[in-house]
């Protein structure tokens, strides 16, 4: 870590304890270092900016930060982190400055913040939602290793009851198929486009080869300098999905963590990829992966009506949850 290093202050206009009555504005500066033009935040600083508790011992591995309102667990040299409960992958792992754990300005400012500061989020207003149910036509998606049932019908029979649960709750919603028919990847966020879509989820089941592998995780769309949370090949450009960069993060958190209650899953994590379906897309999108089809457990809750019932009643709250954060009042 020493070559390329420099350390700087960074001045910012914070609201301590934002979204806390009795919160004061005043200027705060955090420390960042630079390694090989990327720039990383000191943690300890970070903690501050928020009104938290800060816990590091030196040779220890786990950064803690934690306040009434929140409990936030980093690993040092890794993406993994833990936020009130919910895994949350980042774009690059944490790392040590001098014995102090660093987390990079990519991840303060469009994962980080947005998530545990909603006035950091735009103000929208949340109506029309686009469910994207995965495959269909000649394109079955993965099938089950054991009971041989095909993702395509999975989704499917989720993106449908999803929509039963959010029509219930007022949203005006809409399918990109109904039905088996064939959509190409371009299609789907054309569909989310033509209908003024406000969230798009895009609906998938998951085959891995090692089949203890089970649960349930949200990806939203890497920001531009930050990975796959499968690679390590930075996405270099902008894409029309990243101008919602803020708003997939808060909305992916709150996908994940209200599937997780509802469900009770396995909890794979929030993650971030560069999907189509994410790319090109001009409102704040997820795509959800609701098991692996290749774990014998999970490939029978998938396929189990209450099941799939607990998953759109888990995705509908987390919609609803990103509704109200968006909703926000100064």
């Amino acid at each position: 870590m020493a070559v390329g290093l420099r350390c700087r202050l960074l001045t910012v206009l914070l609201v301590l304890l934002a979204g806390v009555p009795g919160g004061r504005a005043e200027k705060f500066r955090i420390r960042y270092a630079t390694v090989s033009s990327q720039r990383y935040l000191f943690l300890r600083d970070v903690a501050t900016y928020y009104g938290m508790r800060y816990s590091h011992r030196t040779s220890a591995k786990h950064v803690y930060l934690v306040s009434r309102y929140s409990r936030l667990v980093f690993n040092v040299d890794k993406r993994t982190t833990t936020l009130n409960g919910t895994a949350v992958h980042l774009g690059h792992p944490i790392r040590t400055w001098k014995g102090n754990p660093v987390i990079s300005d990519a991840d303060f400012r469009l994962l980080l913040d947005p998530i545990l500061r909603q006035s950091s989020l735009p103000r929208s207003t949340v109506r029309s939602i686009v469910i994207d149910p995965g495959h269909g036509g000649k394109d079955p998606g993965t099938t089950g290793s054991k009971l041989k049932k095909r993702e395509k019908d999975v989704v499917l029979q989720v993106a449908r009851k999803l929509q039963a649960e959010l029509t219930r709750k007022g949203y005006e919603v809409h399918l990109t198929r109904t039905g088996d028919t064939a959509l190409t990847l371009a299609q789907r966020p054309a569909v989310a486009a033509k209908k003024r879509a406000d969230v798009l989820v895009s609906l998938h089941a998951n085959f891995v080869g090692t089949p203890s592998v089970r649960g349930v995780e949200t990806f939203r769309l890497c920001p531009k300098g930050t990975p796959s949370s499968y690679g390590n090949r930075t996405n270099g450009s902008t894409r029309q999905g990243n101008a919602c960069d803020r708003r997939n993060s808060r909305l992916a958190y709150e996908v994940q963590k209200s599937l997780l209650q509802a469900a009770e899953a396995t909890d794979r994590g929030v993650k971030q990829a560069g999907f189509c379906v994410l790319r090109d897309t001009s409102c704040p999108a997820v795509l959800v992966e609701l098991g692996f089809m290749s774990n014998a457990k999970d490939e029978r809750l998938l396929n189990s009506a209450s099941y799939q019932a607990k998953l759109a009643v888990g995705i509908a709250a987390g919609i609803e949850r990103y509704r109200q954060a968006v909703a926000h009042r100064p």
